[in-house]
This record gives C-alpha cells, sequence and structure tokens, in this order.
C-alpha cells in the first residue's frame, strides 16, 4: 500500500474549501462521496494485513517462536559450511 492511501487531510480541506466558497451541492457531494471511497479503500487495506486476527501477545509469541525457528537454521547452516568438502 502506498503512504498516500491514508492521508485524507487533502481530501478534507477540499471539503471545506468548497462548501465555504458555496460551491454546488453535487460537486460537493461528489467530493465527500471520493473521500468515503478513500476510506473504504483504507479500512480494506488495513482489514488484508496479515496476522490482524492475533493480540499483541499471540504477535509476540508467534515471532519468538519464528526468531527460534530462524536460530535453529542459522546454526545448521553454519554447521553445514564447517563440513568439509567431499
Amino acid at each position: 500500500f502506498q503512504k498516500d492511501d491514508f492521508l485524507f487531510l487533502r481530501d478534507v480541506y477540499r471539503i471545506v474549501d468548497l462548501i465555504q466558497s458555496g460551491r454546488e451541492q453535487e460537486e460537493i457531494g461528489k467530493a465527500v462521496a471520493q473521500l468515503d471511497e478513500r476510506f473504504d479503500k483504507a479500512r480494506h487495506i488495513l482489514q488484508e494485513l496479515p496476522g490482524l486476527q492475533y493480540n499483541k501477545e499471540e504477535q509476540e509469541a508467534i515471532l519468538e517462536r519464528e526468531m527460534a525457528l530462524l536460530d535453529n537454521k542459522k546454526q545448521q547452516l553454519k554447521s553445514y559450511m564447517a563440513l568439509p568438502p567431499f
């Protein structure tokens, strides 16, 4: 995802500017609809993040388990590299 997917200030400012300048309701409605679409897109991105279903403690336990697995694999690789060539 892009950082811009979560920047809404510019859109809100545009809507406020349209309201203050007395633009047509249709134009303001379109701007609000665009902002709503951007909110939906950001919400969808957040829902698709991996691991969102886990709470902090579960995520930390998974991280600890994966780090231990990584350390084990590093040790195996180090042992393998220390073997003499055939």
